[in-house]
């Protein structure tokens, strides 16, 4: 059913059990239905605002940390997931023991992000087209959001909505400024190395970020032999993700699951796996 319309009508209806990744604009719908289990975790996942160093003006640092100031996080989770996130500093979600819970996530710092723009040469801010794909609903809303959020800066931003499979070969990796996304991993050097290291797999194809100290301290995460030399080093990376950001990493979504009350068994997954070896249909 590529609907999610059809999906949530044929759970309501009992034509199916499970709908698997509930669209967040059904879920009060079935919070009031007494048939209706909504099961909600907390992931990894996570959707981004891509600033593309490879490009102008975001081969600038400043340029790129001014975006980043500008974000209101908890105001993106309200808007881009109707509350359904959490707000966060990279891809770790809070809750994680490595979460650097040492930075507070804080309102705008507009001051501060317009004296970066003028020290990078843009004391007028500039124009930027933002692309946005199509069907991806969280994504669609996180790039009107972001428009919006950069207006203080007189960050001038033109939205451009963009099919998904054109999307996948001509924007993302190749434009300047765009919205994307991607679901949890299974481990944190997998959720990390590739984004923000320099070699890494993810990052040569998305936003082409280069930081020395970064790499060192990924590094670092990759041979440390103890639970607390991780969390230090991803602690750093954390602060240093936010020093020199090589885009925007707002929140973590929530994966949200709804059965019928005659299913037993199922739990969601903070995998996004569907799993159902214990679940019987009563």
């Amino acid at each position: 059913m590529p609907e999610s319309a059809a999906r949530a009508a044929a759970l309501e209806t009992g034509e199916v059990d499970l709908v698997w990744d509930l669209p967040l604009e059904s879920i009060d719908q079935f919070k009031k239905n007494p048939n209706v289990v909504v099961d909600s975790v907390a992931t990894s996942t996570w959707d981004g605002i891509i600033m593309n160093g490879a490009h102008k003006p975001f081969d600038d640092r400043r340029v790129r940390r001014a975006v980043l100031l500008a974000v209101d996080k908890p105001a993106m989770v309200e808007l881009a997931l109707f509350g359904q996130g959490t707000p966060t500093h990279t891809m770790i979600p809070p809750g994680h023991p490595f979460y650097n819970n040492d930075i507070k996530i804080g309102k705008p710092d507009l001051v501060t992000a317009r004296k970066l723009l003028a020290e990078a040469g843009y004391p007028n801010g500039f124009d930027l087209t933002l692309y946005t794909p199509v069907g991806r609903p969280t994504r669609e809303r996180a790039g009107l959001a972001m428009r919006e959020m950069l207006k203080p800066l007189n960050v001038r931003v033109d939205i451009q909505r963009v099919p998904w499979d054109k999307f996948i070969n001509e924007i993302e990796g190749k434009a300047a400024f765009y919205a994307d996304g991607f679901y949890s991993r299974p481990t944190i050097d997998s959720s990390t190395y590739p984004w923000f290291h320099s070699n890494g797999s993810w990052n040569t194809t998305l936003w082409n970020y280069k930081n020395a100290e970064m790499d060192r301290v990924l590094d670092a995460a990759r041979a440390a032999r103890t639970e607390a030399e991780l969390a230090a080093d991803y602690k750093k990376f954390q602060v240093l993700a936010l020093e020199d950001p090589p885009g925007v990493i707002a929140y973590v979504l929530n994966h949200i699951n709804a059965y019928r009350k005659n299913v037993k068994g199922f739990q969601s997954s903070p995998m996004m796996w569907l799993d159902l070896r214990k679940v019987t249909v009563q």
